[in-house]
């Protein structure tokens, strides 16, 4: 009896942390500065990197509850860079551009017609790449 009671009082203290379920754009934010630090919460990022950022999030932080499970996720941004190479450094070059980018859920006043490089950089990751002016794209989907 008391392994059960300390079993229960530990999932409801596993329970208790603040939920990272989002659905959410860079309109929410006023500044270049706090688009990135809150999407640093989602992804690692070298901040030092962008001159502008526009970003869609939909995450669903399935850690809560009582039968914990996967996240659930769709980041894509698109940003203006001060330097791509790290971006593509290592990644393995794709023919041909990925489809369903959902970038129609990002409003941005950054250019990204000219993006023509495309990247796998995971299972469900994608990077496009403009090299001359230094526009990205990235698109990162977990269900």
């Amino acid at each position: 009896m008391k392994l059960f009671l300390i079993l229960i009082f530990s999932l409801a203290l596993s329970s208790c942390q603040e939920s990272k379920t989002i659905n959410t754009t860079s309109e929410s934010f006023s500044s270049k500065d706090e688009k990135v630090q809150f999407l640093k919460s989602y992804l690692t990022l070298n901040e030092d990197n962008f001159i502008e950022l526009d970003f869609y999030i939909n995450y669903q932080d399935n850690s809560g509850g009582m039968v914990p499970g996967p996240n659930d996720w769709d980041i894509c941004f698109i940003a203006k860079v001060k330097d791509v190479s790290p971006w593509i450094e290592d990644k393995k070059k794709l023919e041909t551009k990925p489809a369903d980018l959902r970038l129609d859920k990002i409003k941005t006043n950054i250019n990204y017609s000219s993006v023509n490089q495309w990247f796998n950089i995971g299972s469900n990751d994608y990077l496009g790449v403009d090299n001359e002016n230094k526009v990205i794209i990235y698109r990162n989907q977990k269900f």
